[in-house]
């Protein structure tokens, strides 16, 4: 990883895939109360209100990735990608 993003991408990367994480326990906790509840009554709508943070945390995951991408194709300078 430090090959293709040098040091500030991979904390940007490292960043990104900590979002996507806590974006996953949003989506399962999310899913997990919709289908205990039957997607119906109050306990649905905290399940739907679950849904706000996921979208938000998966975005700001989003851009960190590009980011990262972006760094690291300015780290390589026209070097290709390393496997």
């Amino acid at each position: 990883m430090q090959q293709n993003y040098g040091p500030e991408g991979s904390v940007l990367m490292s960043a990104a895939l900590a979002d996507f994480a806590l974006t996953a326990l949003f989506a399962g906790t999310g899913i997990i109360l919709g289908f205990a509840c039957g997607f119906s009554g109050p306990l649905a709508v905290v399940s739907y209100v679950m849904f706000l943070p996921l979208v938000c945390v998966g975005s700001v995951a989003a851009a960190r990735n590009l980011q990262a991408n972006k760094t690291g194709r300015l780290f390589r300078e026209g070097r290709p990608f390393q496997r």
